[in-house]
């Protein structure tokens, strides 16, 4: 982890609503924003599901919860549909048997068929501010440590935070240990929980639609569109930097 220093790089983004923005720190997503790994991540719920006996309508149940929110943790989403819909005598074992088998089938879709997207780490790289740039996923902090050494981009980040913590638990603290107001503060996501989370604390949300899955996003963003700035691709987004590291 890299050490906050005192040095007061400033990245310059033109919002949609408010114009040219100064901001002092960048929090990330990772799936659907620093990797392509939304549908492969589904597909990876589906067999976990499937190795442990659910029928095709189980999980049928539990691709439609995922899909309303792909930013919840596993945690959540396990507990949830085994506890709260299957109601299944047997849950606590259950949703431990899906969290390992998950994790195992994320890691090899992470390490054998996923690279981290261009264009995300050349917005990262050429921002000048890892010492204040972070990830805050709903994916295991654990594994996504790994995957990050593995694929050697963890240098460009200061902190890699996941589940079981909530992203908002995460950035909340981030924001109290380096002392930087939450309106200097741009949010780089695709899900309705990194949304939900930017509006909670008070950041601009950058929504990056290319990769998302997201289906609800025109209506659940609706009214909120002076802390909303939407971009199709990281070319969009990286078209509206104005004067790196000034």
């Amino acid at each position: 982890m890299v050490p906050l220093g005192m040095a007061q790089t400033l990245l310059r983004f033109q919002t949609t609503s408010k114009g040219i923005l100064p901001f002092k720190l960048l929090v990330l997503d990772c799936d659907g924003v620093i990797f392509n790994s939304n549908q492969l991540k589904t597909q990876a719920y589906r067999s976990t599901l499937s190795d442990l006996g659910c029928s095709t309508d189980e999980i049928d149940q539990f691709v439609y919860l995922h899909l309303s929110d792909v930013s919840v943790s596993r945690f959540v989403k396990f507990t949830q549909f085994f506890k709260d819909i299957l109601k299944d005598p047997n849950s606590d074992s259950k949703i431990q048997a899906a969290l390992t088998g998950y994790s195992d089938n994320c890691m090899r879709l992470y390490k054998e068929e996923l690279t981290p997207e261009v264009g995300a780490m050349t917005f990262v790289e050429n921002s000048l501010m890892s010492e204040r740039t972070y990830v805050i996923s709903g994916g295991a902090q654990v594994e996504l440590n790994e995957v990050f050494q593995h694929h050697d981009i963890a240098h460009n980040f200061n902190r890699i935070c996941g589940s079981p913590t909530t992203k908002v638990e995460h950035l909340s603290g981030i924001l109290k240990d380096t002392d930087i107001p939450a309106e200097e503060v741009l949010f780089i996501g695709d899900g309705w929980t990194d949304f939900k989370t930017s509006k909670a604390l008070g950041c601009h949300f950058c929504f990056l639609s290319i990769m998302s899955d997201w289906k609800d996003h025109v209506e659940q963003m609706a009214g909120n569109e002076d802390m909303v700035t939407r971009c199709q691709t990281w070319d969009d987004i990286s078209g509206r930097i104005v004067n790196l590291n000034c």
